[in-house]
């Protein structure tokens, strides 16, 4: 797989979600080619009303990453 930088990681995420740059900096998240991928997805199921259903076994981070995203938009 291509692995892309943690700087254009950060640069894809501050060109998506207005409050980026706040959220990335409290360093709560850890920012791998996965889970900005994960973010980037959930943004586009949600613009285009497509249901999304997030599964996965206890403690993997299921409850974190859907509040990590509400920050990073705002909502």
């Amino acid at each position: 797989t291509l692995l892309i930088t943690k700087e254009a990681l950060f640069d894809t995420l501050r060109k998506v979600f207005p409050n980026a740059d706040a959220v990335i900096k409290e360093g709560k998240f850890a920012f791998t080619n996965s889970n900005v991928k994960k973010l980037l997805l959930i943004k586009l199921w949600i613009d285009c009303d497509i249901p999304l259903i997030i599964m996965g076994e206890t403690g993997v981070g299921k409850t974190f990453l859907i509040k990590y995203f509400a920050e990073l938009s705002k909502l």
